[in-house]
């Protein structure tokens, strides 16, 4: 008798053990259930909100409002800086390498649209030309304070506008490549280095053949060299200067939202 009812003991304390577990096992799989559950939907609603969100280069012109206010500030810029330049002539000729680019951009335009950001870079670096062509290239505030504080025997605005052009141009150089050739992402940087750098040395050897064709006068103006040498040189220095930093904060930034998404 003792044996019997040890034996009923021991079957009703082992199915008590299994009910036990098995709810455990419930709990923990409704548990894991809910949290990929919790995880996929977080997951979900992120591409959701990802694809809810239109890049300005998906705007049609008509509606890109900040395209349309950077446009309204190169026009004013433009025209405030046509009144009465230092050099009229020289003037002319920057100018007109300027509309041939803006030109190009409007052409462009309609079968590839940069994003606003590339259009803001390429927007302050035009400026920042008007400028120098304004003051032919010497005569600027800054060429002036860099000779009153520093009693230098030229100026230093050509230079700065060529490191904007390496610092300003990368982006959306960059941005346009991406678009044309399938390139991993070193060799997209390399291609966009040496894009920016080919486009330095062209522009460089296009100022030499203005000094061939025009009159000694407009040409030393143009050429902006002030008893300078080596001024082809270092413009192209400066360039290679700008590239490089524009580049480092892209890898950089690029680096980091990599981190977060893996997190």
């Amino acid at each position: 008798m003792l044996i019997q009812r040890s034996g009923v003991k021991w079957v009703f304390m082992d199915n008590i053990k299994k009910l036990v577990m098995g709810s455990i096992q419930t709990k923990l799989l409704v548990y894991e259930v809910n949290f990929f559950m919790l995880r996929s939907s977080k997951q979900s609603r992120r591409e959701w909100t990802r694809s809810r969100k239109v890049s300005s280069s998906e705007i049609s012109f008509r509606h890109n409002r900040p395209l349309h206010f950077m446009i309204a500030i190169f026009v004013l810029a433009w025209g405030v800086l046509a009144i009465s330049p230092v050099n009229r002539r020289d003037w002319l000729l920057e100018n007109a390498v300027l509309l041939l680019f803006v030109a190009v951009l409007a052409i462009l335009y309609r079968f590839f649209k940069f994003s606003n950001r590339s259009y803001l870079f390429i927007t302050l670096f035009c400026i920042l030309h008007m400028v120098g062509a304004h003051y032919a290239y010497k005569n600027t505030p800054l060429d002036v304070w860099a000779k009153h504080i520093f009693d230098m025997k030229r100026g230093i605005y050509d230079w700065f506008v060529h490191f904007a052009f390496g610092l300003l141009i990368v982006y959306p150089a960059r941005e346009f490549i991406a678009a044309c050739l399938r390139l991993q992402s070193k060799w997209l940087y390399i291609f966009t280095f040496s894009i920016i750098m080919t486009s330095s040395a062209l522009f460089e050897i296009g100022e030499m053949g203005v000094v061939l064709v025009a009159s000694q006068t407009l040409a030393e103006e143009y050429l902006g060299v002030q008893g300078d040498v080596l001024d082809s040189q270092k413009d192209m220095s400066m360039t290679l200067f700008g590239a490089l930093i524009s580049i480092g904060i892209l890898v950089t930034i690029s680096y980091l939202r990599r981190g977060k998404s893996d997190a």
